[in-house]
């Protein structure tokens, strides 16, 4: 459903919400809550779509989306790698990803 936009599966993405959840993650936007949070973060970070973009896509402001990047960038970058591909993995990586 979300593979498009946030380069995981369904299964995927659930995965390393359930990852995040069990590392304790603060400090994102309880209007998006975790799982959007982490849906906003990750449309950045593999898209490079504007913030303002991503908040009307998700009914919320461009400072709440950059709230929840603040929040979930650097838990997703100590994210296992047997949760996440690298660049070299993903099949079609878009010009303009912020993928390390």
């Amino acid at each position: 459903m979300m593979e498009c936009t946030t380069g995981l599966t369904d299964d995927e993405f659930d995965e390393l919400l359930a990852w995040l959840r069990e590392e304790g993650v603060e400090g994102y936007p309880p209007i998006l809550g975790l799982s959007g949070s982490l849906q906003a973060t990750l449309m950045y970070l593999r898209q490079n779509i504007v913030q303002a973009v991503i908040g009307e896509i998700l009914g919320v402001s461009q400072p709440t989306v950059l709230r929840a990047i603040k929040a979930l960038t650097e838990a997703i970058f100590r994210t296992p790698a047997v949760l996440l591909l690298t660049a070299e993995e993903v099949p079609e990586v878009v010009d303009g990803t912020l993928l390390p």
